[in-house]
């Protein structure tokens, strides 16, 4: 196991944060925090040494699979 899993929330606003278990993982992020409510929303990376990377998914859209598609 890589990460101790903190789930919180429902389907309509949701949570979970990741903390590594793993002294190789805490080297390069303290805590990995996801959330959303249908799709991830945002995505936040914390460094150990205070530094932060903070990703935002906008207008996501869900395009369902055709015959031949390669995805």
């Amino acid at each position: 196991q890589y990460f101790e899993i903190d789930a919180q929330g429902s389907l309509d606003a949701w949570r979970i944060k990741l903390q590594p278990a793993s002294d190789a993982i805490a080297l390069q992020y303290q805590t990995i925090e996801i959330s959303g409510a249908e799709f991830t929303e945002v995505l936040v990376l914390n460094e150990p040494g205070g530094d932060s990377t903070r990703i935002e998914f906008f207008d996501v859209t869900v395009s369902p699979l055709t015959d031949g598609s390669s995805h």
